[in-house]
């Protein structure tokens, strides 16, 4: 049913919980996982910094939270015997996720909730809920 899983992460412990799931979903139906580190950019949507390639954003600019995240997801993926590739990206997250799904051809979007007070969610949207209205593929969220 599934072949390739998108993990989308933050950092956050909603996105380690999430790739929990990921990685289990995975497991049984033997698919490959993504996982998608997006580094938000306060640039316009595709200006990046010369020194990256577009769509890049490098390893180092990662929060020690995140890499220990990343570290741990990698680690829950090796420990299931689940194949897995990290991406990582420059620019808006929701944009960026969804670019992504397509070309990796994901037929799951797994993402945490950030759990935004109704009055920020209401004010600023949320990421997740933009995913989900524009993806092309089915979409997982764990709170």
């Amino acid at each position: 049913m599934f072949n390739t899983i998108l993990i989308c992460s933050d950092g956050s412990d909603h996105a380690l919980k999430a790739a929990k799931q990921a990685v289990e979903i995975a497991r049984l139906h033997e698919a490959c996982l993504v996982l998608l580190h997006v580094e938000p950019s306060e640039l316009q949507p595709y200006a990046v910094p010369w020194q990256l390639e577009i769509g890049q954003a490098p390893m180092q600019h990662l929060s020690a939270e995140h890499k220990a995240n990343l570290e741990a997801t990698k680690a829950l993926c090796k420990d299931e015997r689940v194949t897995y590739r990290c991406r990582h990206e420059h620019g808006h997250p929701a944009e960026q996720i969804i670019r992504v799904a397509e070309e990796e051809e994901a037929d799951l979007i797994v993402m945490g909730s950030r759990g935004l007070s109704e009055w920020k969610a209401l004010l600023l949207g949320s990421v997740s809920d933009h995913v989900l209205h524009h993806a092309h593929c089915s979409m997982l969220i764990v709170r």
